[in-house]
This record gives C-alpha cells, structure tokens and sequence, in this order.
C-alpha cells in the first residue's frame, strides 16, 4: 500500500512602495508603516506605482522598468505626433 501526500505551500510575495526624494529612490514594504512615514517625513514623496516582488531588489529593478516604459511611451507619442505634424506640413 502507498500512501501519497501533497504538501502545497503558497509563496507569499510582499508589495513595496517606493520613495523619492531627489534622484534617490527608496523601497519599502507595504506592511511597514513606520517606514513610510519616516521617509515622507526625510522629506521623501511617496510614488504612485506599487510592486509585488520576492526582494526589495527585484521590486527596484521592476520599478526602473516601468519607469523606462513610461519614458519610451512618451517619447513615442511625441515622436509620432512631431512626424504627423511634419508629415501634414509637407503635404
């Protein structure tokens, strides 16, 4: 006879907020409050875009991304508005 068990466990990913004050960017975890407010009183603004990450590093490196896609996002929208101006000036 054999007997077989399934051990499920769920991992668990904290989310981190992030804090920038200058070019600095500081991770947090969401759970940690004295943290948070400790920053925003350093002077820190706490920014919109929360991450779930298994490490502090990895949420930062999430956030850089995000951010690079937001900058290139924009940068297509006013590149492609500049060639559609100058595409209807041409015309």
């Amino acid at each position: 006879m054999s007997i077989r068990t399934n051990i499920t466990q769920e991992i668990i990913m904290p989310d981190f907020l992030f804090f920038k004050k200058g070019r600095q960017i500081v991770v947090a975890d969401r759970k940690d409050q004295e943290a948070a407010t400790q920053l925003i009183s350093q002077g820190y603004e706490k920014q919109f875009e929360e991450v779930t990450a298994s490490s502090a590093e990895n949420a930062l490196k999430r956030f850089h991304d995000i951010r690079k896609d937001q900058e290139d996002l924009e940068y297509g929208f006013l590149t492609g508005g500049i060639f559609g101006l100058v595409t209807l000036l041409v015309r």
